[in-house]
């Protein structure tokens, strides 16, 4: 099995009730959960409207194929988007487009090849109106 490129890919070296830190950077407003809201572990993250978390990702092979997988949670009715960026290729999830209400999760997943330019950085924007929630962050050869 492929080891993830993700550090801290649960949230669960965190600290409940603080802002998403290291390995992690955050942007605005972010927080660390806990309490029934995480899909797997004890803790998940919470982004505000603008904010923002990423990280510089363990080492990949240039033009080999990844895989990103990550768990989203929001509000139904949530308007705008998810935006997931790996190095130059972004992906854009409607956060409409995830059901059910905050404590219901749906996965996300696309393939990629591995830019040329190593260290790749991760990046997860909630460009969406309402809060979102991540948990369970993978990247996967293959």
């Amino acid at each position: 099995m492929s080891k993830n490129r993700v550090k801290d890919n649960g949230f669960e070296n965190q600290t409940l009730g603080q802002p998403v830190s290291a390995p992690w950077s955050s942007t605005n407003t972010t927080l660390v959960i806990s309490a029934g809201s995480q899909l797997e572990g004890n803790f998940a993250a919470l982004l505000s409207s603008g904010a923002a978390i990423s990280q510089t990702l363990k080492p990949m092979r240039a033009g080999r194929s990844y895989t990103f997988t990550a768990g989203f949670s929001t509000l139904s009715g949530n308007t705008g988007t998810i935006d997931v960026r790996v190095g130059n290729v972004l992906r854009r999830y409607q956060a409409s487009s995830i059901a059910g209400a905050l404590g219901q999760y749906a996965t996300y997943t696309f393939r990629f090849n591995a830019p040329q330019n190593e260290p790749a950085v991760l990046s997860i924007t909630n460009n969406a109106a309402e809060d979102i929630k991540i948990d369970t962050v993978f990247i996967l050869r293959g």
